[in-house]
């Protein structure tokens, strides 16, 4: 039995693209400041989701991931978890130091984790 791609898949992602093309640009000026130069860079984000929980991850475009977030494509994350709020962000030169900066932020507790969304939105 072979596998083949799903029927209509390069269509699928024909307007998954135009639909990210659309997004509104996120409210954190520094983060609209940073989308243009980051060839080969990566984001390590949290978010909060609707349930009040946290999520970290990595990702190339910040605005795309919360577009995908928000809408579950490509997301990990529950109906009852959406939707979801940026609360932090960090810019890395490469994805290998972002995923290191992940798996440290996924290893603290909720408190700690807290505490540094605290300072990044004073900075803010």
């Amino acid at each position: 039995m072979s596998r083949g791609s799903p029927v209509g898949h390069g269509a699928c992602l024909k307007n998954m693209r135009s639909q990210f093309d659309s997004v509104p640009r996120h409210p954190f000026s520094k983060l609209s400041l940073l989308q243009g130069k980051q060839s080969m860079k990566c984001f390590v984000y949290i978010i909060k989701c609707k349930d009040g929980s946290f999520y970290t991850g990595i990702t190339s475009n910040i605005e795309r991931r919360i577009f995908e977030h928000n809408n579950r494509i490509k997301s990990c994350l529950q109906k009852s978890k959406v939707p979801v709020e940026l609360v932090y962000f960090e810019l890395f030169a490469d994805r290998i130091g972002a995923a290191k900066r992940e798996k440290e932020i996924k290893g603290w507790s909720r408190k700690k984790k807290q505490g540094l969304i605290d300072k990044f939105t004073l900075k803010l």
